[in-house]
Order: C-alpha cells, then sequence, then structure tokens
C-alpha cells in the first residue's frame, strides 16, 4: 500500500483519487459514446 501512496501527489487523498478515476470512467464512456465511431449518433 505504502509503494501505490507514493504515486499520488502530496495534497491528494486515496479516496479523492478513486473518485477521479470513477469520474474520468464515465467521462471517457460518454465521450465514446458520442464521438466518431461511438454508434450513438447515426447520419442519414
Amino acid at each position: 500500500m505504502e509503494s501505490v501512496l507514493s504515486f499520488l501527489p502530496e495534497g491528494l487523498t486515496v479516496l479523492s483519487a478513486c473518485l477521479l478515476i470513477i469520474a474520468s470512467f464515465f467521462t471517457s464512456a460518454l465521450t465514446a459514446s458520442v464521438g466518431v465511431g461511438g454508434g450513438l449518433l447515426i447520419l442519414p
């Protein structure tokens, strides 16, 4: 666990790092769903 904490910046807690990772997953999924090749937007 100590080696994982060494990768985090000094002011960032483990909880906030996990929240950032989860938020980045959802924003990436949203971007992929409406982006080129995402398949959600179908043009005629």
